[in-house]
């Protein structure tokens, strides 16, 4: 996960080239019905407007070029953007300088919050050589990866804790004082300490005490938090007492956390025990956790837990926040297509009807760090951002441009599936209903709770988990294929209780998914409760699928304009061509039905066929009487 290394190919993409040829699926044919209702008077004080915002990692900003910025804030609702700190810190000569690099960030701070938006800065290997308790030591935290950059020297506790103090007060008197923010900043200190602080657990926890001290300096009602893990029960230190090798290379150590506890749970332990504020928590879920079922996503276990643990020390209130969302996996065709619109549609509506976990989608662009196509500047290579590196934007872009369209008092909607799911909204003229339609790929799939109360496993039992596989010489991909076809038998894997319980939930979920991702879903809404009675009214559909809005379905035609092109002497006519394809596969371009309709009395019936793997925005709106 080396994300600033992985941004540092400086040259922005021009050129369209290398794109993915791989066809579309065929589906085959059969339907499900899907028949639930809907009252529009059994709305929650939630609202639309706060919940249904656009939250967005915006790793390296500074390489995101200027018209992505544009079309994002003009198009989208825009929430909570994440903007990291490395550069800023790391590569300064005082704390003068830091002062002068922070400046950089006012217009894209200012232009988010004037949008309804907030910012989170985040705060952890960017520590200044010139702070740094090694300074000489070049290493990298992550020898042997070809794309290591990160060096130990700027991953290590500051020589002053004191100073360290300093940069952060002046970060939060920069951007709560004088660029008077209102609140709208907060600050994060963390992002997978587990692998990223070369350090103790306790010198950590000595780091963020300071990081808030300096924080509350500057301003006694500074929002912070921290300290975004791998995954919400990482309970583990991977590059604790480094040590230099025989050839001049530098060994790690794994050292567990204090009574072995989730690095979350002794963090708060230690924040109650100092009287530090915990205003925001915030984590990682790797691998990309499933949506389905809805309601034993790990996000949704992952509330209980940390809930549970603010409460034992006595804290309230407090923000839970998924970043990085859903993953770094580089997953060609997923992360570019309709699957990925449906993925966040459908973990959206989780966490929504589920809890109150805030979600920051990875990320606004693409990286090249991962996959050839990608490295190559192709258009479509599976990353993870909402844009493509030559600004197309993906279907994943629309989904949240739909929501985005969403109005008022969110509704409670309960479909009866666990593969098509709705979240409503009601305006007072207006309903607001989006479907999506969500078949799990036998590789996300297995990463869902599927009802173990406890939590996530435990490292003893991933361990004894991995140890089975070891012993049967395969991996998780071949063991769901060998319970699917029936040639293996949960029985005779002797595992542990709650990991045969989740093994025996992937299998039941998997093998419904490989029929429904050949199934059409043809839902049936019976709407009740409409406020204005009958009358007219207009009927709008929104459809994001492997046919609508879909700038990945397009590839193969953008490869045909592109190819003649030469990405130096034609920028114009590439740009033409990247507006050209937004235009054409956005998601209003995506608006199949645009019809009056006569409502008799307060209830109406609506009726679409849902594609696998699709998102449909429906609205209804009254027509004021002249």
């Amino acid at each position: 996960m080396n994300r600033r290394s992985a941004f540092m190919n400086r040259s922005l993409p021009l050129a369209l080239l290398v794109l993915i040829s791989s066809s579309l699926p065929v589906f085959a044919q059969g339907e499900i019905r899907i028949d639930f209702p809907l009252d529009a008077r059994n709305t929650t004080a939630r609202s639309a407007d706060t919940i249904l915002r656009t939250n967005v990692v915006a790793y390296i900003h500074e390489y995101i070029p200027p018209f992505i910025w544009s079309k994002f804030f003009t198009e989208q609702r825009v929430g909570d953007i994440l903007l990291d700190t490395t550069s800023i810190t790391r590569d300064s000569v005082s704390l003068d300088d830091i002062k002068q690099r922070m400046k950089a960030l006012d217009p894209l701070v200012s232009q988010t919050i004037s949008r309804g938006g907030r910012i989170q800065l985040v705060f952890q290997n960017g520590l200044p050589r010139w702070l740094s308790s090694d300074p000489r030591n070049d290493g990298s935290i992550f020898e042997g990866s070809t794309s290591a950059g990160e060096k130990i020297w700027q991953s290590v506790p500051p020589s002053d804790y004191v100073k360290w103090q300093e940069i952060v007060r002046a970060f939060v008197h920069h951007f709560n004082k004088e660029l008077d923010t209102k609140g709208n900043v907060y600050y994060i200190l963390g992002n997978e300490p587990e692998t990223y602080w070369v350090g103790s657990e306790q010198e950590f926890h000595q780091y963020y005490k300071h990081f808030v001290l300096g924080a509350l300096q500057a301003d006694p009602n500074a929002k912070v938090g921290g300290v975004n893990p791998s995954s919400p029960m990482t309970d583990h230190f991977n590059k604790s007492n480094p040590q230099r090798t025989a050839d001049g290379r530098t060994a790690f150590s794994p050292v567990p956390t204090a009574g072995g506890k989730p690095l979350i749970y002794n963090w708060l332990q230690f924040a109650a025990a100092e009287r530090l504020p915990v205003k925001v928590v915030t984590w990682h879920d790797y691998p990309a956790a499933s949506p389905v079922p809805s309601r034993t996503a790990n996000w949704v276990i992952a509330e209980k837990n940390i809930r549970s643990w603010l409460s034992e020390f006595g804290y309230k209130g407090v923000e839970l926040i998924l970043d990085d969302w859903p993953e770094w996996k580089p997953v060609e065709h997923e992360n570019d297509s309709e699957f990925q619109a449906a993925y966040v549609a459908s973990g959206v509506i989780s966490m929504v009807e589920n809890g109150t976990v805030k979600p920051v989608y990875l990320g606004m662009m693409d990286i090249p760090a991962f996959s050839k196509a990608t490295k190559e500047n192709a258009s479509f290579g599976g990353g993870t951002g909402l844009f493509t590196r030559v600004g197309l934007a993906k279907p994943v872009y629309n989904t949240y441009a739909l929501l985005s369209k969403m109005q008022g008092k969110i509704a409670h909607v309960e479909t009866g599936d666990d593969f098509v799911r709705a979240l409503a909204s009601v305006d007072d003229d207006a309903i607001y209903l989006l479907l999506a339609n969500f078949i799990p790929s036998r590789r996300i799939v297995v990463h869902n709770t599927f009802g173990i109360d406890g939590g996530t496993l435990s490292e003893q039992d991933r361990a004894t988990f991995r140890s089975r596989l070891k012993d049967a010489r395969m991996n998780k991909e071949q063991l769901i294929k060998g319970l699917l076809d029936g040639s293996i038998s949960v029985e005779g894997l002797r595992l542990p209780g709650e990991v045969a319980k989740k093994v025996t939930g992937v299998i039941d979920v998997a093998r419904v998914a490989m029929q429904r991702v050949h199934q059409v879903a043809q839902v049936n809404v019976a709407l009740t409760g409409l406020k204005t009675g009958g009358g007219n009214w207009t009927y709008e559909e929104y459809v994001i699928d492997k046919d609508h809005a879909n700038s990945y379905s397009q590839r193969g035609r953008i490869a045909e304009q592109a190819a003649s092109l030469d990405p130096r002497r034609d920028q114009q006519q590439m740009q033409k061509i990247r507006d050209i394809v937004n235009e054409r596969t956005g998601a209003d371009a995506g608006r199949i039905v645009s019809k009056p309709v006569t409502i008799e009395g307060s209830s109406h019936a609506v009726a679409t066929t849902l594609q696998p793997n699709s998102v449909h925005l429906i609205v209804l709106r009254r027509v004021a009487s002249r």
